[in-house]
């Protein structure tokens, strides 16, 4: 009688917590602290490797500060590779663990862990990694039961290990200087092991067990930081879909949090998986992606509220009916926000630098057209071939003129980093470059530069660079009376300086001290001087 008694209760046991194949999200996020970006990393199979990517924060559409930062939607970026499939991955703040299960010399299980940091160049939104050459080794976690997961912290790296049988302690292991100690778990979860997943939070971590009836149960840690002795960790246990809407059968179901939200992920047939809202109450589907292969990964952005999707694609398999077929492997990545499910980002993934080819193309027409205009503008060359000076004046000195322009473009230049808010020492970084923060303010250099150009030569005839210097713009007349500049004159010529400066710069080496500028707005930039006092050498061709 109590063999038969005994026999029940552990088939009543093995019934509620039956073990089943985990489907792996096969990534990671870094939950968002103190502001930061989050990065997440995904592990991806290749030919004969598993490759660690990482997928750096995202660029914001209108940062409040204006400046650009970040990567395009769908930058994927090879950051290490192993050799075994990785079994799972944690990630906070720029670092991401790695854990596998492997064998070592002698045959025995072994299950390994590895760390790894991206560290960002100052290079708009390069990253390198350190060990540059590959993830760094940290002490072995035990290798009997199953990993459910890992989730990193400010408190450091935890394991949560269950053995597969009904019944079996759940262990949560803390790394300590190189060393693994148990922290303390909930009476109740041992016999939920087998179905426990670790979801990390940006508390802690949280395990849940969905039951066959759609709905589950759910373990909240929350870890505060030790300092040398173990972390403090606080566990609340709940329930999660009570209104019992989580997929039920024999295909497994993952977890995800993005936000505070706990996102499940569910297969719901070939390549087919189904991303719904989870809370206490129930859950709502909030996406249903198609198309992908079973070895996709998934991980959060925590900070910028999107689920990042990819998988490889191998060689001749087009995603869509009636695509045509790919040469090679192509990694292809969904990006959708965690909210609305709203998808933000469906092709193969790119790994293109700051600069891309895009902006080399575009770079170089407007180099093209600007040398295309200045060349016409210096063989047509201006009308005027003799100019009448009124009396005490001559034109002013090539040196004069350049110091001049130089005090001009540097004012110009505070103007514009001021209005962008970029510091002027800035500027000479490779950073403001591959960012294109450097094309706007040199942008808005040019236009303030000849706004306030314009302004001041038609008001006082000159700029503050010119006034500095001791030179002015005059009209040139047929008859050398003294005439200012009119609206147009100045207008033009300071659209032409700024935009074409090859045209102003040609008054350096012209015997007649005037640029194409000069001539083709009919002015000149003079200096006075006592006719009375010695005559200054009068220039060639005036």
């Amino acid at each position: 009688m109590l063999a038969i008694v005994a026999c029940c209760v552990l088939a009543l046991v093995a019934t509620t917590a039956r073990a089943e194949p985990p489907m792996t999200t096969r990534g990671a996020g870094a939950p968002a602290a103190d502001s930061a970006p989050s990065h997440a990393w995904l592990s991806l199979p290749s030919k004969n490797e598993w490759i660690i990517a990482h997928v750096p924060p995202r660029r914001q559409a209108m940062p409040p500060d204006g400046k650009v930062r970040g990567a395009a939607d769908g930058t994927l970026r090879r950051a290490a590779s192993l050799s075994i499939e990785p079994a799972a991955l944690a990630a906070f703040g720029e670092d991401v663990y790695v854990a596998a299960d492997d064998v070592d010399e002698t045959g025995k299980a072994v299950r390994r862990v590895w760390t790894l940091r991206a560290v960002n160049t100052g290079v708009g939104d390069l990253w390198s990694y350190e060990p540059a050459d590959g993830l760094r080794s940290l002490r072995s976690l035990p290798a009997d039961g199953r990993l459910v997961g890992m989730a990193a912290s400010s408190s450091g790296l935890v394991a949560i290990i269950a053995a597969d049988s009904p019944m079996s302690r759940v262990r949560v292991l803390w790394l300590n200087r190189g060393e693994w100690q148990d922290l303390a778990t909930p009476r109740d979860i041992d016999r939920w092991g087998a179905r426990l997943r670790c979801v990390a939070t940006r508390e802690g971590f949280m395990l849940v067990a969905p039951d066959d009836s759609g709905s589950g149960r759910a373990w909240s840690a929350s870890l505060r930081d030790g300092k040398e002795q173990a972390p403090a960790i606080t566990w609340s246990d709940g329930v999660v879909a009570r209104d019992r809407s989580l997929p039920t059968g024999a295909a497994p179901v993952e977890f995800v949090s993005v936000g505070g939200r706990l996102i499940s992920i569910a297969p719901a047939g070939p390549g087919v998986r189904v991303l719904s809202g989870v809370d206490a109450a129930g859950s709502s589907e909030l996406a249903k992606l198609e198309g992908l292969e079973p070895d996709a990964a998934i991980a959060p952005l925590d900070s910028q509220g999107r689920l990042v999707v990819a998988w490889t694609r191998g060689e001749g398999s087009p995603r869509r009916p009636g695509e045509p077929p790919m040469s090679g492997r192509v990694v292809e990545m969904i990006e959708l926000s965690a909210n609305t499910g709203r998808v933000l980002y469906d092709a193969p993934s790119r790994a293109d630098g700051p600069v891309t080819p895009g902006d080399l193309g575009l770079l170089g027409l407007v180099l093209i057209v600007a040398m295309g205009v200045a060349l016409v503008l210096v063989v047509r060359g201006g009308e005027e071939t003799e100019i009448s000076l009124p009396p005490g004046m001559a034109l002013a000195e090539p040196g004069r003129r350049m110091v001049a322009s130089l005090i001009d473009g540097l004012i110009a230049l505070v103007v514009a980093s001021r209005l962008r808010g970029t510091p002027l020492l800035e500027l000479a970084s490779p950073g403001t470059f591959v960012t294109g923060e450097l094309v706007w303010v040199l942008a808005i250099g040019i236009v303030a530069g000849a706004a306030l150009g314009a302004m001041f030569e038609f008001l006082t005839g000159r700029s503050i660079g010119k006034a500095m210097v001791g030179c002015r713009v005059i009209r040139t007349t047929p008859n050398g009376e003294p005439a200012r500049a009119s609206l147009w004159q100045v207008l033009l010529r300071n659209a032409m300086k700024w935009t074409l400066p090859p045209l102003s710069m040609l008054a350096l080496v012209e015997p007649s001290r005037r640029s194409r500028v000069d001539l083709l707005t009919r002015t000149a930039v003079v200096v006075e001087y006592d006719p009375d006092a010695d005559e200054p050498e009068p220039a060639d061709d005036a």
